[in-house]
This record gives structure tokens, C-alpha cells and sequence, in this order.
């Protein structure tokens, strides 16, 4: 049996089995069983891709930040949280800095008054 495997969509491979134990032919129920193993491997198999490229950029952000001694902060309007590097802290005199969220007024108490928003 040649089944395609499917994953959004498109064609990304095939899956051959064969039937060799008993005498017994395949039917409809058996061949989507066998799709749906083999499309749910390959969307595994995808998905652990993705988070190995995931944590090399990752980590290649890390050491850009770290050799270049940047202090870089993101603002998630959705959320209204700040994510701060390391580096950013120690700039505002923390000595036990880490990567961490910031709310705003958590921010803006760190800004001098007069650069602050109206």
C-alpha cells in the first residue's frame, strides 16, 4: 500500500506498508490508520525541526547581545509587557540582573520625569 503524506496541505512524503503477516487485504479503515500515523510522525518530526531552528536563532541572538553589550528591551502592546535583557537591568544599577518582564509603570519609574509621556 503507498499512502501520501499530507501536512497543511501539501505532499510531503510517502508511506509504503505491507501486509505480510496474514493473507488478510487491506481496507479503507486500515489505510487511513496507517495515514494518520504517518502524517501525525511527519507533523511531530516538523514540529521538533522548527524548535531546533527555534533555539540555534536563539541562541545566536544571545551571543550578538552578549558581545555586543547592548541593553535591548520589547514592548508587547498586546500584553503591555516589557521583555529586558540582562544588560538592560545592570544599566539601571541592578547587581542581580536577569531576563525579565517589566510592567510599564515598572518602566516609566525608571525614566527621567521630564522625558516622560504627558
Amino acid at each position: 500500500m503507498f499512502l501520501p503524506l499530507r501536512y497543511q496541505g501539501a505532499g510531503n512524503g510517502i508511506i509504503i506498508a505491507t501486509n505480510s503477516h496474514t493473507s488478510r487485504q487491506w481496507d479503507d479503515g486500515d489505510h487511513c490508520a496507517v495515514q494518520l500515523l504517518g502524517e501525525t510522525a511527519l507533523s511531530v518530526w516538523l514540529h521538533n525541526q522548527s524548535l531546533r531552528a527555534l533555539s540555534e536563532s536563539q541562541q545566536q541572538l544571545q551571543w550578538a547581545l552578549d558581545a555586543s553589550n547592548g541593553a535591548v528591551w520589547d514592548w508587547n502592546l498586546t500584553t503591555g509587557v516589557f521583555y529586558n535583557t540582562r544588560r538592560f537591568y545592570e544599566m539601571l544599577g541592578y547587581s542581580d540582573a536577569q531576563d525579565a518582564p517589566m510592567t510599564p509603570e515598572e518602566f516609566w519609574a525608571h525614566v527621567y520625569s521630564g522625558d516622560r509621556p504627558q
